[in-house]
């Protein structure tokens, strides 16, 4: 089982102040993480894939 890191690259540092934490279990958050790791394992080798293995934190603008 490979481990997915999965992170939000914000492109100004200025965007930074504008983050609030929100709750891993609501749906979007759900959507947002699951289509994430379906569109990286997409563009991998069909013989791995990853799979979330724990959400530290989530958050949103």
């Amino acid at each position: 089982v490979l481990l997915f890191a999965f992170s939000v690259a914000v492109v100004s540092v200025e965007n930074f102040k504008d983050l609030v934490d929100v709750d891993i279990n609501v749906p979007e958050i759900q959507d947002a993480l699951q289509f994430a790791v379906t569109q990286h394992n997409k563009m991998r080798h069909k013989r791995y894939t990853s799979q979330v293995v724990k959400v530290i934190k989530a958050q949103k603008q």
